[in-house]
């Protein structure tokens, strides 16, 4: 049988290492980036609740949030939410001739990222709209492939294990014509976990700790 100690250190390395492992969803505290633009509709981050005009186009908005983290998820093409007065739909919308988007997630905290996940329209070109070609997360890039159909996706990319406070994202046009794309997405969701202050330091001295307890018992029991 396990002495107390044995076990209390036990327990403790199990919970310990099993609060760092398994991935959750990702709280956003802020993001910064040029606000949509206008063509047949307004595309604006017009729930974006921070510095900057959100009903300017390609207005600097940041220390808020807005569409793109308000957990509402497009299920229909932009051409059916939008609206071409008042609020519009759930969908931020850029005009990639005029700059590719540029958002800097700040998560207040320090993360590891296992995935993220882009919710966007993909109307085949209709619109000009097409699904993004890839995006750009440090110096790193990442492509993605249009899936079949002309209905509203998800694009994820797993098994980054990014330790980052802060991650900086540059969405790339459509597959189509990059340069000359519309890009719309309802909404971006990351994955993973917190860092806590026992990883991985602390993680590592437990082991030491646990290991040691092993060797004492050993040399007791002869």
């Amino acid at each position: 049988m396990f002495s107390g100690v044995y076990k209390s250190v036990l327990i403790s390395f199990v919970l310990l290492f099993s609060s760092t492992v398994f991935a959750t969803p990702l709280t956003v505290q802020s993001y910064d980036m040029q606000n949509g633009d206008t063509g047949s509709y307004n595309y604006w981050d017009d729930s974006y609740a921070g510095s900057g005009d959100n009903t300017v186009d390609r207005s600097y908005l940041s220390g808020g949030t807005g569409d793109l983290t308000d957990g509402i998820i497009a299920t229909e093409n932009w051409n059916l939410v939008e609206s071409p007065v008042g609020p519009h739909g759930p969908y931020v919308g850029w005009y990639t001739f005029r700059g590719i988007p540029s958002i800097d997630f700040h998560f207040g905290q320090n993360v590891v990222i296992n995935s993220i996940t882009l919710y966007v329209d993909d109307s085949n070109g209709y619109g000009g709209v097409f699904v993004p070609s890839g995006v750009n997360i440090g110096s790193t890039s990442y492509s993605f492939t249009d899936p079949v159909g002309s209905e509203p996706t998800a694009l994820t990319i797993s098994g980054l294990d990014l330790m980052v406070s802060d991650l900086s994202m540059d969405i790339f046009g459509g597959t189509a014509n990059r340069n000359n794309t519309w890009v719309f997405i309802s909404e971006i969701t990351f994955d993973g976990r917190i860092l806590s202050v026992a990883e991985p330091s602390t993680i590592l001295l437990l082991s030491l700790g646990l290991l040691g307890v092993f060797r004492v018992r050993k040399q007791l029991n002869g």
